[in-house]
């Protein structure tokens, strides 16, 4: 681990501005990689929630910790995007945005409809009116998972003044952190403590853009500074893994004392993901995720784990989409009663793997079936795997300044 992460591989530099006329940038293999721990932590905190006891003291500080999962999310997405995309050449917003909206209006759309068939087939067809107003206002709102899309259906939309603010303060970008580092801690402490309007509390803050404009702005200005950014967090590792360990046993710490009912110590619902307590926790585990991933993308991993790793980025779209089909299932034919049998933590865990497991073997077979766009959210796949390329002489690769398709999540 010390040799892969003190001694990094030279990176792409990104070029600002790129000419209209961009070329294919090379992937990020190691932000890939941190697609799949991302969505095994989100099966996690949906698996915590759907199986455990919800008043047992290790599920609460289980949830505080698989909470960074969304705010990883929306920082992936913001990297990657700044990466693929650091100009974008007269007339080119049109060309963006059809490409944007497709990746992530076609799968909500579809996995709308298939919720609201499952729910309806669970609850039986009501009156035509109210189910049709219901449908319609999940499609606006988001159903259950699905709001993340509705989050990053607005970062697209104002994508063209995020990418003029990265680049006027180009020299000032940590005081432009700072300032949004600020800006979240007194937005998470209002929410927290109720002091403002209804529409940005409990499910609604949720799909609010600016209540992840910290995590955001990080992923863009990590991708600005690509190259220097990887190589400091590569050579500080020791020291950034120490860190996450403080702000994990802070973050904890407090949790419990606060359920402790301690003076001077007050926390939320642990389900709750928006707690100022827990920004420093969140910077700290998206800090161990990027450089998990890191080490998980290494040229020097057998080969059966860079295709599981591989695997795992390609199929991350479609386990998100489809987790709740497999969820509701377990909780139809009662898996959450096995812990009046076994300790919670292994029914949990056991409910994670067959979701996980499910849902991607799921993923894997809708690949290759017509429609995979809107289905598993990724091109039609073939069933038999070409063979592998031969490597490219390094004379005949790509530009290191060539841009790369930004996947949504």
């Amino acid at each position: 681990m010390s040799a892969t992460l003190d001694t990094p591989r030279p990176e792409p530099a990104l070029a600002h501005p790129e000419p209209p006329a961009r070329r294919r940038r090379p992937r990020l293999g190691h932000v890939d990689a941190m697609r799949p721990v991302k969505q095994f932590g989100v099966v996690s905190t949906h698996s915590l929630q759907s199986f455990a006891p919800q008043a047992s003291l290790g599920v609460g500080a289980s949830l505080m910790l698989t909470h960074v999962t969304r705010f990883a999310f929306m920082f992936i997405s913001a990297a990657m995007l700044v990466y693929a995309y650091p100009a974008v050449g007269p007339g080119g917003w049109r060309t963006f945005w059809r490409r944007r909206l497709l990746a992530v209006v076609l799968p909500y759309v579809t996995w709308t409809i298939i919720y609201f068939a499952l729910g309806l087939a669970q609850h039986g067809i009501g009156n035509a009116t109210s189910d049709t107003g219901h449908f319609f206002w999940l499609l606006l709102s988001g159903y259950d998972q699905l709001y993340f899309l509705v989050v990053l259906l607005q970062f697209y939309l104002i994508y063209p003044a995020f990418l003029w603010l990265l680049r006027r303060t180009e020299r000032h970008h940590w005081w432009l952190l700072g300032a949004s580092v600020a800006i979240e801690a007194v937005l998470f402490t209002l929410e927290h403590e109720w002091l403002v309007p209804s529409w940005m509390l409990n499910q609604a803050a949720t799909r609010e853009l600016w209540n992840y404009q910290l995590f955001v702005l990080a992923g863009g200005v990590m991708a600005w500074h690509y190259q220097e950014v990887h190589g400091w967090l590569c050579r500080h590792w020791r020291g950034l893994l120490v860190a996450m360990a403080v702000a994990v046993g802070f973050s904890e710490g407090w949790y419990l004392l606060a359920t402790h009912h301690v003076p001077g110590f007050r926390t939320g619902d642990p389900s709750d993901p928006f707690q100022p307590v827990e920004i420093p926790l969140y910077l700290g585990l998206i800090t161990a995720i990027y450089l998990l991933g890191v080490l998980l993308a290494r040229e020097g991993n057998p080969r059966w784990l860079r295709r599981l790793v591989q695997a795992g980025a390609d199929y991350s779209y479609g386990i998100y989409l489809s987790q709740v089909l497999f969820l509701t299932a377990l909780i139809t034919f009662g898996w959450p009663s096995l812990q009046h049998d076994l300790p919670w933590p292994v029914v949990t865990f056991g409910g994670i793997v067959i979701v996980y497991g499910a849902a991607t073997g799921l993923t894997m077979v809708l690949a290759r079936l017509p429609g995979a766009r809107a289905t598993a959210g990724i091109p039609r796949r073939p069933w038999r795997a070409h063979p592998a390329p031969r490597p490219t002489p390094p004379e005949t690769r790509p530009h290191p300044g060539t841009p790369a398709p930004a996947r949504p999540l």
